[in-house]
């Protein structure tokens, strides 16, 4: 630490003697005569070594002076009239912001209102196509149930009369068959044959074949000879061109039993 002092001091003190010398010698190359200079006295120089000052204590800072008080302010007196103005003002637009509120409500209950009526008039429109078409659903059920109650009875009828008919020419071809047979010698009471028969509408007999045999071959065998020599039946041609269905479902292939009542016992 004195090293730092040390060198600080010692070039002070230098400059200070230089400074003494000019002041004791003058300039060189001064106008005047050199006056007869008096030797230098020499000067001693003591080190004084300086202790380091302690900090300086901190200067606690002034307290602010106190705010002045601001002076109340003296509020103006209030415009009567002018407060009347005001109070005008706004009672007139509470009563628009009223009146366009109201405005506001009717228009949206009147929407409602109209939605609903609408809403109202579709579902009777719908609630009435749906009872039209349900009208319609019922005549047309009725209608077709009607339609198959006719055709049943008319096919009942039909076929009441087909069969009638049917039988009367069955009737025809047993005789016509019981004229061309021949009795066999062992052809006895209570024999029947059941024979399949297939006719052509021209009335000629196709073939002729035992399906339920009487038990007597020469009866059987006497019986399908009567069938193929009935042919052509002149009835059941007459039968195919006046009613063709008829013969179709009766004599276009049928069965026969062939049973004649003037067999022996």
């Amino acid at each position: 630490m004195l090293r730092a002092f040390f060198l600080p001091l010692t070039i002070t003190l230098a400059m200070h003697a230089v400074v003494l010398a000019l002041l004791f010698w003058g300039l060189p190359g001064s106008s005047e005569q050199l006056r007869a200079r008096p030797l230098p006295q020499f000067v001693q120089a003591k080190l004084v070594v300086l202790e380091p000052k302690a900090p300086p204590k901190p200067q606690l800072a002034p307290k602010p002076a106190p705010e002045p008080k601001p002076e109340p302010k003296v509020e103006p007196k209030p415009d009567p009239k002018k407060l009347e103005r005001e109070a005008a003002e706004a009672k007139k637009r509470e009563a628009e912001r009223q009146r366009k509120e109201a405005e506001r409500k009717r228009q949206e209950a009147e929407r409602k209102k109209e939605a609903e009526r609408k809403k109202e008039a579709e579902r009777k429109e719908a609630e009435r196509k749906r009872q039209v078409e349900e009208r319609r659903r019922l005549e047309q059920q009725q209608q077709q149930e009607l339609q198959r109650a006719l055709a049943q009875e008319e096919a009942a009828l039909q076929a009441a009369t087909d069969a009638e008919t049917a039988s009367s020419y069955s009737a025809v071809i047993q005789q016509a068959v019981a004229r061309q047979w021949s009795r066999p010698p062992s052809a006895r009471n209570e024999m029947v044959v059941e024979l399949q028969i297939r006719m052509l509408p021209t009335g000629e007999v196709v073939s002729v074949q035992v399906v339920a045999s009487s038990g007597n071959l020469a009866f059987d065998r006497s019986a399908e000879q009567a069938v193929k020599k009935a042919s052509p039946i002149a009835e059941i041609k007459d039968l195919s061109r006046s009613n063709p269905r008829v013969f179709e479902q009766y004599f276009r292939s049928f069965r026969m039993r062939f049973s004649p009542e003037d067999l022996r016992r």
